[in-house]
């Protein structure tokens, strides 16, 4: 009897001391439960010396939280730039796997997130977090990403980024419904506030459209916290605090007025507004905050309570702010409020009521195409409007001003300011506004407008002014952030001048977008329209072909129903097919109903796994085999099957993490010790008792 009950000791014993080793936050728990939740967030690991480096940094801030407390965690946050490179999937899964190697034993990998940023592609098996719901099984908190395809750097799309507050409308408004009193976490990127990086490079000029949605629905009571990263860089977060910034509800925040890039409107929070922890460099050559840090965020009953540590300890959630300087900030004053931490959020009750849909851009009228490869689609000439960006969109006007101010006098093109040059395709009666862009040899171009030409040239006291001549300038097509360059063969660039006049400079481009007349528009709910290419609008005639999304809401395809235009679908009942062109805007919408499952997906997410290491076949509509006959399933191999193997670090710069990863091995790896120490005195009492 005695030796039975020396068995069950002894694997109590080892279950207890295994219980610290056990994967977190596999399933969380059911909605109303008490159960702490315990969430690690960070930024921008972008390490300047390469992943090594990278590694470094997180595992010193990490070390710094385990002597806090936080050894293990439920989910991790990681808000986009696992690299320095620009568009290499293979360098954003190196930095995927750094990321991996150090937080793997801390957290769950079912439940770890990583948005895209601006320097990461989305591939297709990278390892990155698709944008949209991704809620976790449970009701624990809800989860929305945005990726930087989805809401991008230089805000160059305003069709794609009103399409992506759209569907997060949809997303808060169906949370509204249920009544979700619980954490709704949206992670992004970009912020939502105005800095000079707005100014300069047009970030955040269409982030009214998000922020509108999320504040509205927060009014309502949805318990918001948009996190994000991305500033790091040039110090553009100086006046909120710099590598620390925390907002919360009640406090103000400033946001472009939607399409702008340089009017400022002050809005009042609804929701928590906080940087998650930026892990790469931070230039805080203003005397900002630029420490490195992440954020462990805890949910317990109604509370969320944020704590950020840089590798010392505890660090502020939000810092002083400071004016940044060298990029000229005189438009606002920084924001002095500090909170240390930890800052504690109650939740609150929801209401009733829904977030307004977005009134989408008109597609009546001519539409215009944005020029998107000048070369092979100018070769033989055309007519285009030319609009002046990242600025305000100041359309071009083949208009001749005068403009003059204490810096003396100019002369150039007059601009007219609009909004709707941050769409790919733009409607309206806009015949006035084109020049003709006739080829000059080779891959350059004179501009002509009423049998005049464009002429930039130095005029003393005027400087390099734009006029119309009977003989013009030749124009060449060059490429820079957020547009094209135009230069003449004298060094002269089109510039948009401090009076908003467009002369010419030989110290600086203005980018410029070309527009050339596409035809009609074309608008396909669920859907794309292609002609060789993806394309939002085509002239009378053009053979269309339309796709449909393979999955709507869990349902199948149905049919095509033609909402305007008049055209008639080829096969009304295919998913693909083809229409021509006539002469009017087309609107057509994919139906869809039920269909058969065909289990025949490898899904390793939360919602298909059945126990630890083993996961249900899914259907490509988003239904598990969990419960049909057979349930399918698979074993995959390890974080995802595109992983890359884990770098190893080299024994000199192993050694050099004292105090970093050998505290968090050390932490993870002595309950296994105890294990180990337990079974042997067990084993020794169970032979003594045999003998």
């Amino acid at each position: 009897m005695r030796s039975v009950k020396l068995r069950v000791f002894a694997l109590l014993l080892c279950l207890m001391t295994l219980l610290p080793l056990l994967p977190c936050g596999v399933t969380f728990a059911a909605e109303g439960e008490e159960e702490e939740i315990t969430i690690l967030a960070a930024s921008d690991f972008q390490p300047q010396g390469g992943v090594i480096q990278g590694k470094k940094i997180i595992t010193r801030i990490a070390a710094a939280m385990a002597a806090d407390g936080h050894t293990s965690f439920d989910a991790l946050f990681y808000c986009g730039d696992y690299t320095n490179s620009m568009g290499s999937v293979s360098a954003t899964q190196d930095g995927l796997g750094g990321i991996k190697e150090v937080y793997g034993k801390l957290v769950s990998k079912r439940n770890s997130y990583f948005v895209q940023g601006n320097h990461d592609i989305m591939g297709g098996t990278n390892g990155l977090t698709p944008g949209g719901n991704n809620d976790p099984e449970g009701g624990a908190f809800g989860l929305y990403v945005i990726n930087n395809d989805d809401y991008m750097w230089y805000n160059t799309d305003q069709h794609t980024v009103r399409h992506t507050a759209q569907r997060l409308i949809d997303y808060l408004n169906a949370k509204l419904e249920m009544g979700y009193d619980r954490p709704v976490f949206v992670l992004s990127h970009l912020p939502l506030h105005y800095s000079m990086r707005t100014r300069l490079e047009g970030d955040g000029k269409w982030a009214y459209f998000l922020f509108d949605a999320l504040n509205d629905a927060a009014a309502k009571g949805l318990n918001i916290v948009y996190l994000f990263g991305h500033d790091h860089s040039n110090g553009w977060d100086d006046y909120l605090g710099g590598g620390s910034v925390f907002l919360k509800k009640g406090d103000t925040i400033q946001i472009a007025k939607a399409g702008s890039t340089t009017t400022i409107q002050r809005q009042e929070l609804n929701f928590t507004y906080v940087n998650a922890g930026y892990t790469g460099y931070y230039d805080d050559s203003n005397g900002s905050d630029g420490a490195l840090t992440s954020t462990v965020i805890r949910i317990k009953g109604d509370e969320i309570t944020f704590t950020r540590y840089d590798e010392q300890g505890v660090h502020n959630m939000k810092s002083a702010g400071v004016r940044n300087e060298i990029k000229g900030e005189t438009a606002y004053d920084p924001d002095l409020t500090v909170y240390p931490s930890p800052q504690t959020v109650k939740l609150t009750a929801v209401q009733k009521g829904s977030v307004k849909d977005l009134e989408q851009p008109s597609r009546e009228g001519p539409a215009y195409v944005r020029v998107t490869a000048p070369i092979v689609e100018m070769q033989k000439g055309g007519r285009y409007l030319m609009v002046c960006t990242p600025g305000a969109d100041k359309l071009i006007l083949p208009e001749i001003g005068d403009g003059s101010d204490s810096k003396g006098k100019s002369r150039g093109l007059k601009t007219e300011a609009s909004t709707l040059f941050g769409d790919p395709v733009v409607c309206g009666d806009l015949e006035d506004y084109l020049f003709d862009f006739e080829p000059s040899g080779g891959m350059s171009w004179k501009i002509k407008k009423d049998g005049k030409y464009l002429l930039l040239k130095e005029d003393g006291a005027l400087g390099v002014t734009a006029t119309f001549e009977d003989e013009g300038s030749v124009f060449s097509v060059g490429y820079t952030t957020g547009g094209l360059t135009l230069k003449t063969k004298d060094g002269f660039y089109l510039c948009c001048d401090d009076r908003d006049l467009i002369c010419g400079s030989k110290e600086s481009s203005s980018a410029i977008y070309l527009y050339g007349y596409g035809g009609s528009a074309i608008d396909v709910i669920n859907g794309n329209a292609e002609a060789g290419n993806p394309i939002l609008a085509a002239q009378q005639g053009k053979t269309v072909t339309i796709k449909a999304d393979p999955f709507f809401g869990g349902l199948a395809f149905l049919r095509w129903e033609v909402l305007s235009g008049g055209i008639t679908p080829a096969d009304p009942a295919s998913a693909t097919t083809t229409f021509e062109m006539g002469d009017s805007a087309v609107k057509v919408k994919a139906v869809y109903g039920a269909h058969s499952h065909a289990y025949e997906c490898y899904v390793e997410e939360e919602q298909y796994l059945k126990e630890e290491g083993v996961y249900y076949l899914s259907c490509a509509c988003g239904a598990s085999s969990k419960g049909t006959d057979g349930e399918q399933t698979f074993t995959p191999g390890g974080w995802a099957s595109s992983e890359l193997p884990s770098e190893s670090l080299p024994e000199d710069e192993e050694k050099e993490q004292d105090g970093g990863a050998l505290l968090i091995v050390g932490i993870l790896s002595g309950a296994a010790v105890v294990v180990a120490l337990a079974v042997v005195v067990v084993l020794v009492l169970l032979k003594k008792k045999k003998n």
